[in-house]
């Protein structure tokens, strides 16, 4: 079981070993099977997304590249049988107040920004090209606002 940690995967936008720009094969002597996969068609036989656990791990079509690192849908996130994570503030329910408090407290650098996905949605981009994305009645914004997701994404896709 490889040990990994969310407060580094915030300040680095590497989740353990596992960072972008891994190819399928670095990421599988790593890891191993995936549990799951996903993003495949008709047209792209080849799976663009691999899961271990709450974790996603997505390769650009038709390459071989690791581009995205996601999460959501998760209670805590867990990395399945092969990562032990260290959830600390990835957990469901955790408000946006409670975020930025424990982000401060950790002297982990953030802003705040406003979703391209509308007025309910807020966006900490964090650290290394990390973001968490958080939701919220728009009636109450900014402390009813919970996570929703957790996701490294390369610059250049």
């Amino acid at each position: 079981m490889i040990k990994v940690s969310v407060r580094d995967f915030l300040k680095t936008g590497e989740l353990g070993p596992v960072r972008l720009g891994m190819s399928r094969e670095q990421v599988q002597e790593l890891l191993g099977e995936p549990d799951d996969t996903g993003g495949n068609s008709r047209r792209h036989r080849v799976p663009t997304i691999w899961k271990y656990g709450d974790l996603e791990l997505h390769f650009e079509q038709g390459g071989n590249r690791l581009t995205l690192i996601h999460a959501d849908d998760f209670d805590v996130l867990s990395g399945g049988e092969v990562l032990e994570i260290d959830a600390w503030i990835a957990h469901k329910g955790i408000s946006l107040d409670q975020v930025e408090k424990e982000l401060e407290l950790a002297h982990i650098p953030y802003c705040r920004k406003d979703s391209l996905y509308g007025p309910d949605t807020i966006v900490l981009s964090i650290g290394a090209n990390v973001q968490m994305t958080f939701t919220c009645d728009p009636a109450r914004r900014d402390s009813h606002a919970s996570l929703v997701s957790l996701s490294c994404i390369a610059q250049d896709t």
